[in-house]
């Protein structure tokens, strides 16, 4: 495992295509965005955890809803929604832990 130190601000690339930015850190908490092309499947750990598990689809999607309010729909080089949460494709059939949850969207350029 490669451990790294950054600030907030500060970057890590991963190959050509991913970029994970260090947003905020607040406490014991660090805000990540994740930058990668939507063909890259950008997981948290206990959501990874339960794809292997393969767990109950039913209970994936109660704690699904309160999960996409935080996670919007992706949108394509002309700022349109898809329509499709990536959250709601990449968990479907999941069963995912009850909790807060955030997520931050890195665009190009930003």
């Amino acid at each position: 495992m490669l451990v790294l130190t950054r600030k907030v601000g500060e970057q890590i690339r991963i190959g050509d295509e991913v970029i994970i930015t260090v947003v905020r850190t607040k406490g014991k908490a660090v805000r990540l965005g994740i930058q990668a092309p939507a063909h890259v499947p950008v997981l948290r750990g206990e959501i990874a955890a339960a794809l292997a598990a393969d767990q109950e689809p039913a209970a994936a999607e109660e704690n699904l809803a309160d999960e996409e309010a935080h996670h919007p729909p992706r949108r394509d080089a002309q700022g349109v929604a898809s329509g499709v949460s990536p959250l709601r494709t990449l968990t479907r059939g999941l069963r995912l832990p009850s909790g807060p949850a955030s997520y931050v969207m890195v665009a190009p350029g930003v």
